[in-house]
């Protein structure tokens, strides 16, 4: 009630004189939001503005309601983050959207639970230029694989989210398009992602050897451990077979050689070797009842004699990890301490 007596004043007010308003006489927060109620029912829309701006300030809900009331919409998504309980913050969500309101429509998509509506609201609000939206429809075209939706809308958060501009690093790499996919891992990598960096750098320095070049490498082991004067009994060659997998395998070798665990261990690493994934070199066989990706070495045979390698570790883009003949086969989501339990088993555990 006296909030209505504060409206009916400033009615009186601004029908008296507005020069009153216009003075250096100090007013109060409700005189102020009163007059510029008053005053954006006659026409004056920019002093809506400002009451919503002031009520949010103050976490004022009658105030928000009042401008509601009258057509400002922003009000309606302010009034659900300041509802007190979900009831209520789903009321007003729902006005909000309806609306038209982006960020009502985005976090009204995580509170439904339908699917269709979820997808529905979060294309209106990504269509409006809502950034968090925008990424979460990206990711959920990405996870129903449908690449061609995904990389318009990777594109479009890519500059609010470094991991969207690495994933759609990704998808052009391994499209051959290599020039689009380094513009993306540089954008990823200016914003700090750290794989993103990583990435780049293999990409820009290295790149994948054909067999017969490969023949004609030299294998650089690691000589780390000779300042525990231990030999190596083993020596290990890393093949990476894509660009994902050469990262992989860097990481894993730079892990292995600073991991304490394993000083006293006669294994040495080589550089690992990023080699071209032919139809040639791997293909897939069944194996103790599960098809599995098998490489054919013998392939590498002037490279293995050339250096004394006794192991090779095959990085693969996808597949099961397994050791057999001597080989280690490990995918691209294959974690260090996978590895090592792998690792094992080339020392002849079972």
């Amino acid at each position: 009630m006296s909030r209505l007596i504060v409206i009916l004043a400033g009615f009186l007010l601004l029908s008296s004189s507005n020069s009153w308003y216009r003075s250096s006489s100090p007013i109060g927060y409700e005189q102020i939001q009163a007059l510029d109620f008053v005053r954006a029912s006659q026409g004056e829309t920019a002093l809506l503005n400002q009451l919503v701006e002031r009520a949010s300030e103050q976490d004022d809900t009658y105030w928000l309601q009042q401008a509601a009331q009258i057509g400002h919409e922003e009000a309606l998504y302010r009034l659900a983050l300041l509802a007190k309980d979900d009831t209520q913050r789903q009321k007003w969500l729902e006005l909000a959207a309806n609306a038209g309101i982006a960020a009502a429509q985005f976090e009204l998509s995580l509170l439904s639970d339908h699917q269709q509506q979820r997808r529905e609201l979060l294309q209106a609000s990504a269509e409006q230029g809502y950034p968090a939206a925008q990424h979460a429809l990206a990711n959920w075209f990405l996870l129903n694989q449908n690449q061609i939706a995904a990389i318009e809308w990777l594109g479009k958060s890519a500059a609010h989210y470094p991991q969207d501009a690495f994933s759609l690093a990704n998808i052009y790499w391994l499209d051959e398009q290599y020039q689009q996919a380094i513009y993306w891992y540089q954008v990823a990598a200016k914003s700090n992602h750290l794989e993103a960096q990583q990435f780049i750098n293999v990409a820009v320095d290295e790149k994948a050897l054909s067999l017969a070049e490969a023949n004609q490498q030299t294998a650089l082991f690691d000589d780390f451990k000779t300042k525990d004067s231990v030999t190596c009994a083993k020596h290990i060659l890393p093949v990476s077979l894509s660009l994902s997998n050469q990262v992989q395998a860097i990481d894993i070798v730079e892990t292995f050689n600073t991991d304490s665990r394993f000083n006293n261990i006669p294994i040495c690493f080589s550089k690992p070797m990023w080699l071209e994934n032919t139809k040639a070199f791997c293909e897939q066989q069944v194996l103790a009842g599960r098809r599995r990706t098998v490489c054919d070495v013998t392939q590498l045979e002037t490279l293995i004699r050339n250096n004394n390698i006794t192991h090779i570790i095959v990085l693969l883009p996808e597949g099961r990890a397994y050791v057999n003949a001597g080989l280690m086969y490990l995918s691209v989501a294959a974690s260090y301490s996978l590895f090592v339990h792998e690792l094992a088993h080339f020392a002849g555990f079972a």
